[in-house]
């Protein structure tokens, strides 16, 4: 089992709903492959696992039907849950923030850039900034 164990989800994170896409990208890949023989009962007891504890104690809240817990619509109620909780403020200063270290290849630090873009709603200015940096 050890190694199909992913991060616990970060309900703390600046971005959360960036940081539940990882997530989700990450479980998802745990449940298609390591996973596949598994019945849907144990995918969404995973589900659960990975979740973590914070996780757990935020789908307690929810009033669900044992026919609305399934893996689909669990992810689909985090997704909700996560979507409006992005800090565009804190985003966009971590962005202008990040230094190239000096250890940093050009490549590694457009890179980091690019990630800490996520969210940040740059649109059509977003290469401009990056370039400029």
């Amino acid at each position: 089992m050890e190694h199909t164990k992913i991060p616990l989800m970060n309900f703390d994170d600046a971005n959360l709903a960036w940081k539940f896409k990882q997530w989700e990208q990450n479980m998802k890949l745990l449940l298609e492959d390591p996973l596949a023989d598994k019945t849907d009962k144990e995918k969404v007891a995973y589900f659960f696992i990975n979740i973590g504890q914070q996780g757990r104690d935020i789908f307690s809240t929810w009033e669900l039907t044992d026919a609305e817990k399934t893996k689909g619509n669990l992810f689909e109620k985090f997704k909700l849950y996560c979507t409006p909780k992005k800090r565009l403020t804190t985003l966009r200063f971590r962005f202008n923030s990040r230094q190239q270290a000096e250890s940093e290849t050009i490549d590694q630090f457009v890179t980091a850039l690019k990630l800490l873009d996520e969210g940040c709603e740059f649109g059509d200015l977003q290469p401009s900034f990056i370039r400029n940096r």
